[in-house]
């Protein structure tokens, strides 16, 4: 599940261009299924983190906090923030790695995201985040743990990452410019997905720690661990973490491509 690409000012969050009806975006869609939207107990399970990190690093207060999502899907990424007091977030309808080719990622505290899963682009997010030095939070399936470019952005970074896994499974939004009729808009990631925690400086362990005592339920909806302790269920390879959805056959996805661009395939 995912979304794509922003920079340049706060906020944001427009709709895609409309073009004969339908949304376009400002880059080439290569897999519609990349578009699903990060449901709100995501965002309220990973607050807490990044409003301590505020506090305690940079001596912001939660809504001073500048936060980056370079993925654009449908821009619910800003309201869904902004409804747990985080105000200055950015998110537009730009091409990611055109603007960092170009220089152009904007000034940011941390970068809190839920890339596409296809086309390599969570090993481009990955490798990026390890470069720039900065904050990252990232919504990945369970299997990114083994890949190699992850492990590597470890090592490069110096310190290991932390992962904030749910009680409760995620489930996605899938926007409503790519509905069918009478489709329901909730679906499940194939994969179980968590947040990947990556804070320079030791900061990572501080906030594990901070978490785990913290009282009043928020670590039990979902808690901080270490790689070697993450919970059968999500573990990769572990028991019920099977992808649980057929990737749908050439002429459907086919069909997939040609309703995002306005076309129509009969």
């Amino acid at each position: 599940m995912g979304k794509r690409r922003r920079p340049e000012g706060e906020g944001g969050g427009q709709a895609p261009a409309e073009a004969g009806g339908v949304f376009s975006h400002a880059f080439e869609v290569t897999d519609v299924r990349d578009h699903a939207e990060t449901p709100q107990a995501a965002y309220a399970d990973l607050a807490p983190l990044l409003s301590r990190y505020a506090e305690v690093a940079l001596g912001k207060a939660r809504g001073e906090l500048v936060v980056y999502d370079p993925y654009y899907c449908a821009g619910s990424v800003v309201k869904r923030l902004g409804s747990l007091g985080f105000a200055r977030v950015v998110n537009a309808n730009r091409d990611f790695y055109e603007d960092v080719a170009q220089g152009r990622v904007p000034a940011h505290d941390v970068l809190v995201t839920n890339p596409p899963y296809s086309e390599g682009h969570m090993e481009r997010l990955v490798r990026h985040c390890a470069a720039s030095g900065k904050p990252w939070c990232a919504l990945m399936p369970n299997f990114v743990v083994n890949k190699g470019y992850f492990r590597a952005a470890v090592e490069q970074g110096g310190e290991a990452c932390r992962f904030l896994v749910p009680a409760t499974q995620y489930g996605y939004d899938t926007p409503a410019f790519l509905l069918e009729p009478g489709a329901g808009g909730r679906r499940t990631s194939p994969f179980p997905t968590f947040w990947y925690l990556c804070f320079p400086g030791g900061r990572t362990a501080e906030l594990a720690a901070w978490h785990a005592a913290l009282k009043g339920g928020a670590n039990k909806r979902a808690r901080v661990c270490a790689a070697e302790d993450l919970p059968t269920s999500v573990r990769p390879g572990g028991a019920n973490n099977a992808p649980r959805e057929k990737r749908p056959n050439p002429a459907k996805r086919r069909k997939l491509k040609a309703k995002a661009r306005g076309e129509t395939i009969k």
